[in-house]
């Protein structure tokens, strides 16, 4: 049932890496690079979000990072 479900979400749901996008040029600075994913889906037309409209997120994490991050968002 789980690969079914892994495959299902993988075809609906992006996942974003801030360590991969952002560790070599921010090391150690696990924060900044969650704050910075965050801030960077205002401009990637993939998304295309409305700051006007948008209402929800969901973070999902398990670290006051990705917390903060999406409160800041």
């Amino acid at each position: 049932m789980l690969p079914k479900v892994h495959k299902f979400i993988l075809s609906y749901v992006p996942i974003i890496s801030a360590r991969t996008l952002f560790e070599d040029k921010l090391p150690n600075s696990m924060n900044v690079w969650k704050e910075k994913v965050f801030l960077s889906l205002w401009e990637d037309k993939n998304y295309k979000l409305e700051k006007d409209i948008l209402t929800n997120l969901i973070v999902v994490g398990d670290s006051y990072y990705e917390m903060e991050a999406g409160i800041s968002f």
